[in-house]
């Protein structure tokens, strides 16, 4: 893309039952093809918007790092705005939330940052550019109440995963690690990932647990039903051997390929979508435990997993070539600083000469869950860079 634009966020203003949070956007530098309906402007809305049915600022979110909770807008307003290097290169688009009891708000922006302390005031005085915004809006399918962050761990050689969000704890292990091929009967191996789930499910004081079984859609429908039936049965036996499953209401079933992680089109997908996934949903809220999803064996050490790609210090950067041609990214972290319990960093991605067709998210994809790195495809997040990875000898 190569643009480079300057991006001021607020004061948010509560009027009524909305806030609206003014961005102001400035032009500096126009980059070539990227983000634009007709290769000479930068549409800013298609970088900001999340919703396939609006155009605006509809993806902005607000971040409450203290309380570990995200908010989403619940309206959205119609705004295009096209800026080029040789007309009137300043714009300013809104997002609309529900109003919070914050003096200050934390504005999260796709593909320019973390925007911290942007005032609130409460005097109902909008500009003039906020009530042409407010006079063409649409509720959005989102829920206006922040919601709990969710964290994503995953073991890396892909035997299992952890996702926690606010109400719900999902261990998802990988059939091929538990079984053999069109088997129930537990590997040797599978032991290390069932200890390892246990461990998890016994911090918590009790709860529902549902265990569920899928496979791939190799062989029939009755046949695959039959085998996820089976296998989700023999890790619930073995859970309770390795832990007492007494304080929690525990189900079993098998959904067959009825319910695939990703499309059953490739032998690495048909490897994903056999799996098994326990599910807690525990008598307490997952955010009072600040170690939820993490290696429950506490082994932080050895060496961490062989790089496949070029490898430097955070402040240096990294350049990712794509293809034959010019098509590259530098990719700088310069630091990373801890907010509560969550650690804030800003990735700075650079185009080369010839730019790309492509946002940074679409670099920072380790695996091939082509949604996101977080086990779902959803195409609202092929804009967040969820791909980046926190390493660790067992964990990313």
């Amino acid at each position: 893309m190569g643009a480079t634009l300057k991006v001021t966020v607020g004061p948010a203003v509560v009027s009524n039952d909305v806030m609206v949070v003014p961005l102001a956007v400035h032009l500096d530098k126009a980059g070539s093809g990227g983000l634009s309906s007709d290769g000479k402007k930068f549409d800013v809305h298609l970088a900001w918007d999340r919703n396939d049915r609006f155009s605006g600022a509809d993806g902005v979110r607000l971040v409450d790092l203290d309380a570990g909770t995200v908010q989403e807008t619940f309206k959205a307003s119609s705004q295009s705005t096209s800026l080029t290097d040789k007309e009137p290169d300043d714009a300013t688009l809104h997002a609309l939330f529900k109003p919070v009891d914050a003096s200050t708000i934390n504005v999260l922006v796709p593909e320019s940052g973390l925007f911290e302390g942007v005032p609130v005031v409460r005097d109902g005085k909008l500009s003039e550019e906020a009530k042409k915004a407010l006079e063409n809006t649409y509720d959005t399918e989102s829920s206006p109440d922040p919601v709990a962050l969710e964290t994503f761990t995953a073991s890396v050689d892909g035997a299992s995963d952890t996702r926690v969000t606010g109400k719900s704890v999902t261990i998802t292990l990988a059939s091929d690690v538990l079984f053999d091929s069109d088997s129930a009967d537990l590997s040797a191996q599978a032991d290390t990932a069932l200890k390892k789930a246990a461990d998890q499910l016994s911090t918590y004081p009790g709860g529902q647990v549902t265990i569920v079984g899928h496979t791939d859609d190799v062989a029939d429908d009755a046949h695959n039903q039959d085998l996820s039936n089976r296998r989700a049965q023999a890790v619930a036996d073995r859970l309770g051997q390795l832990t007492s499953m007494s304080a929690y209401s525990v189900s079993v079933s098998g959904k067959g390929e009825s319910e695939p992680r990703v499309p059953n089109d490739s032998d690495e997908n048909r490897q994903l979508n056999r799996r098994v996934e326990i599910t807690l949903v525990p008598t307490e809220s997952t955010s009072t435990k600040s170690d939820a999803g993490k290696d429950p064996s506490g082994k932080g050490g050895g060496d961490l997993p062989k790089a496949e790609g070029p490898v430097a210090k955070g402040s240096e950067g990294v350049t990712v070539k794509r293809g034959s041609g010019e098509d590259k990214l530098t990719f700088v972290l310069k630091e990373v600083s801890r907010r509560g319990k969550y650690l804030v960093g800003e990735v700075k991605a650079t185009g080369g000469p010839g730019g790309t067709n492509v946002g940074p998210a679409d670099w920072l994809q380790p695996t091939q869950l082509a949604g996101s790195a977080r086990g779902e495809e959803d195409t609202k997040l092929l804009g967040a860079i969820t791909g980046l990875s926190l390493l660790t000898a067992q964990t990313r």
